[in-house]
């Protein structure tokens, strides 16, 4: 990133950041669910639980949640650079 701030690309570290944050939470619902079933005492399913809630959150997060937070993303990064390339004049 420059030093001087552009709002191209505060928006798309916006964008960026709003999909890492989704495969993040699909990956720590995965991780809770892999906890839960060993505290559980069942450790057969650990894998195929894991793989389930993740490729559950991915999907729905890639279909359902990203059109949704990825613009609003892209948009709070290009205001956010906006508003401090403004402040810098």
């Amino acid at each position: 990133m420059p030093d001087e701030p552009k709002p191209v690309y505060g928006a798309l570290a916006g964008a960026f950041a709003a999909a890492v944050s989704i495969s993040v939470l699909a990956a720590l619902v995965g991780l809770l669910a892999v906890i839960t079933e060993s505290s559980a005492g069942t450790l057969g399913g650990l894998v195929s639980e894991f793989r389930s809630f993740v490729a559950f959150f991915v999907v729905y997060g890639g279909f359902v949640t990203l059109p949704v937070v990825v613009p609003i993303g892209a948009a709070v990064g290009y205001v956010y650079e906006r508003y401090a390339a403004r402040r810098l004049d």
